[in-house]
């Protein structure tokens, strides 16, 4: 715990006004998590530990109906926590979002943030080399 919490990782409270703050949680602590070199089950103790307000009573009331909390997997942990926080569809929207973006007038660094975060959403389309250099030519402008 005291590794984990030396990495500041942050809390979770609530995503009622930007769903997708969820899933930027979870992704800067599955990376913290990482980097600990937590177990499945140390995972699912300390991203929890992170949960305050609203979010920490939704999961002490997911707590309170499973039948064994040892045996809540981190699988079950990011499936549970993504159904409840990110409304369902909302995915697939950021994954077309993905497949449509163009770059338009950004720079080019400007638009290889926005591709890298986007490509999050749509990982089957980005799971090999050729498939995220197809993805990033396929929005360039065609004067590059």
């Amino acid at each position: 715990m005291a590794t984990f919490m030396r990495l500041h990782p942050p809390t979770f409270g609530s995503a009622k006004d930007d769903p997708l703050s969820a899933d930027d949680w979870l992704r800067t602590i599955i990376k913290k998590l990482n980097a600990v070199r937590a177990t499945d089950e140390e995972k699912v103790i300390l991203a929890t530990h992170q949960l305050v307000g609203a979010t920490g009573e939704w999961w002490e009331n997911y707590q309170d109906v499973a039948n064994e909390l040892e045996a809540i997997t981190w699988q079950e942990f990011m499936e549970k926590f993504y159904e409840y926080h990110i409304p369902e569809g909302i995915m697939e929207i950021k994954a077309e979002e993905f497949r449509s973006l163009r770059q338009g007038p950004m720079m080019v660094n400007q638009y290889i943030r926005k591709i890298m975060k986007l490509a999050w959403y749509a990982p089957e389309d980005v799971n090999s080399d050729k498939k995220k250099q197809k993805c990033f030519r396929r929005g360039l402008n065609a004067s590059l």
